[in-house]
């Protein structure tokens, strides 16, 4: 979709300067030009560039209209370093309003291809939008709307989508927008796509306000009938009228709801605890529920004996089971076939080959799907997060854990994978109570004193110095526990490293508002579930009911009974998870997506300490 405006755009200047209409070639040099257009249309883009190259040597005159057409040739073909070459060497040359517009555009959209969206923003806003071709406003709306994307703003990519679509001169072209539009709005809760009505045109708060009704009433296919009738009569001819229509059919075909759940956890062994602030939460959200309340078996089963719990929960009438917890004990439940009860199990072992289903059944919930707080989603989380903001050189400093290296390696890699490089890592040792170490060897600080102790000693007097710390670094990603890394930050900060900005995952918080421990921790950048951010003002009355009954704001196993909450809540929703794999569930853990492997996703929430407090951040 990117790279098809640029076609389109050169076809149009390929029409508007033909062989009869080239201005500043000679007849007998035209061939070249129309040559050059010729590959083009028959998709040769790399030819093409280089011709349009030769041409702007050519004709000095008519420099920058070929090396635009050159850059963007370079766009389409994907070779974005090509493509970025070619665009600076359109210069400072005199060109008009159009070239001006395309150039910016194709640079907003090489950084788009670069994962670097407010440098897209920051370019696409310069640039006029009066007395600009339609073709060209298209792409601008649309290259702002990924740049918002990009940046896990779907609120300010959806008006910007609204406002591309009278720009759009295919239907295929719409029902994509749309499409977009649709999925964009579904990533936000309810409480932010209120916030997005109070300010939006009549349009988007049409789909804003079938969104809402697709989030609130979609398992209520009665209230759904009655909403969507509504919409329609509200916003005859919107262009969301053929999604309402599919919200009706769908609401039919999503619902799942059985009526006795088994909940299968290890309330023996080392777990114990983890267990019992699970079941809290999901028996709180039980509670809570006044549409679904299927009757509940709870049972105590681990590794030893998840089969046995198994069955004995098919052979008490359960028509799904939640659980196990243990990994070895999903391991042993993905290694069967043919289990007669569907399982939600609470983490995951892997791709379970069982859950392949042929294409007639393909809305249908898999054998077994795998639900886990696992962080090395956050760390990858914490990569793209932290690659997005722009940042490309990385400084790594983990516990020398196997837990934390999990969390390390999951970082390192999905960083590899976006382009981003790894300049230094250490590795500290948290029993140590040397933290000044690792941070000195991290930041180079130890080569600085020596060339400084080198030089005096070869001068043989004395020289006052200054610490140099490397430059060739623009972030840290810590792994560390919060007692840790309140000793780790004074030192980053003594050694004057406070301007790499640090991020983390969620083990860097206790969960545990401490604002005279975590003022140590201010400014660091970490995921986090929206249960743990959410501050008093912003917590449900399910939130408050456990805060008051169970203390589970104070409790280290807080994130558990959020786990819990969503174990429950997810299972009526599961239904919908397939078949709008793209529109998350808003838990209590994270937005949640179901993949085609029966694996559910978590994106999680940001946040930045200050003052001691962890408050939600920007996306």
């Amino acid at each position: 979709m990117q790279r098809f405006f640029f076609i389109v755009l050169m076809a149009i200047q390929l029409q508007a300067c033909g062989p009869g209409t080239v201005r500043s070639v000679s007849r007998t040099d035209q061939e070249p030009v129309s040559h050059a257009g010729s590959l083009v249309r028959e998709g040769n883009y790399r030819q093409a560039a280089a011709e349009y190259q030769q041409l702007a040597e050519l004709y000095p005159d008519r420099s920058a209209e070929f090396q635009l057409q050159a850059a963007e040739a370079w766009y389409i073909a994907g070779e974005m370093e090509n493509a970025t070459v070619a665009a600076a060497a359109v210069g400072d040359q005199t060109r008009d309003q159009q070239i001006e517009t395309r150039l910016g555009i194709l640079e907003a959209r090489i950084d788009i291809a670069r994962n670097k969206p407010y440098s897209a923003l920051e370019r696409l806003r310069s640039l006029p939008l009066e007395n600009v071709p339609g073709d060209y406003l298209e792409a601008i709306f649309e290259t702002r709307s990924q740049a918002f994307e990009q940046l896990g703003n779907p609120g300010s990519a959806s008006r910007e989508r609204v406002a591309l679509e009278r720009y759009l001169k295919t239907q295929a072209a719409r029902v994509e927008n749309n499409r977009r539009i649709w999925e964009n709005l579904n990533q936000m809760n309810a409480d932010s796509l209120q916030r997005l009505r109070a300010s939006s045109s009549d349009s988007l708060r049409g789909w804003i306000e079938l969104a809402l009704i697709n989030q609130t009433m979609l398992l209520n296919p009665r209230a759904l009938d009655t909403a969507v009738s509504l919409w329609n009569e509200q916003y005859p001819g919107h262009p969301a009228e053929a999604i309402s229509a599919e919200l009706l059919n769908e609401s039919q075909i999503n619902v799942f709801r059985p009526s006795r759940i088994a909940l299968l956890l290890p309330f023996d062994g080392q777990y114990r605890q983890v267990a019992e602030a699970i079941r809290d939460g999901f028996l709180a959200a039980w509670y809570e529920s006044t549409e679904y309340r299927p009757i509940l078996s709870i049972y105590s089963a681990n590794a030893l004996n998840i089969l046995d719990s198994y069955q004995q929960a098919v052979a008490d009438g359960a028509e799904y089971i939640v659980g196990p917890l243990e990994r070895e004990a999903v391991a042993q439940l993905t290694s069967q076939t043919g289990l007669p009860v569907k399982v939600l199990a609470l983490n995951q072992y892997g791709a379970f080959e069982n859950n392949t289903l042929p294409d007639a059944d393909q809305n249908r919930i898999p054998p077994i799907l795998q639900f886990g707080l696992l962080p090395e989603d956050e760390a990858r989380q914490a990569a793209v997060h932290a690659f997005q903001n722009g940042h490309r050189n990385a400084l790594l400093i983990s516990r020398n854990e196997d837990y934390d290296r999990r969390v390390y390696q999951s970082f390192l890699q999905e960083w590899s994978n976006l382009g981003g490089r790894v300049i230094s890592q250490i590795f500290y040792n948290p029993s140590n109570s040397d933290f000044s170490t690792p941070v000195r060897e991290l930041l180079n600080v130890s080569n600085s004193e020596q060339r400084a102790a080198t030089l005096q000693q070869r001068l043989n007097r004395s020289l006052r110095t200054e610490t140099r710390l490397r430059d060739d670094a623009d972030m840290i990603f810590l792994v560390a526990r919060p007692e840790e890394a309140r000793q780790l930050l004074p030192q980053l900060r003594f050694y004057r490293a406070d301007s790499l900005p640090v991020y983390s995952s969620s083990r860097v918080y206790a969960g545990i508002i401490n604002p005279q421990l975590d003022r140590d921790l201010d400014d660091i950048i970490f995921t986090d579930s929206p249960w743990v951010l959410a501050g008093k003002q912003s917590q449900t009355e399910l939130q408050k009911s456990l805060n008051r009954n169970w203390q589970a704001e104070q409790s280290s196993y807080n994130r558990f009974y959020a786990f819990g909450i969503d174990a429950f809540g997810l299972i009526p929703h599961l239904g919908r998870l397939i078949r709008q794999n793209t529109v998350p569930y808003h838990g209590e853990t994270g937005d949640l997506y179901l993949n085609s492997s029966g694996i559910i996703n978590r994106k999680l929430a940001w946040a930045r300490f200050k003052d001691g407090i962890a408050v939600l951040a920007e996306p």
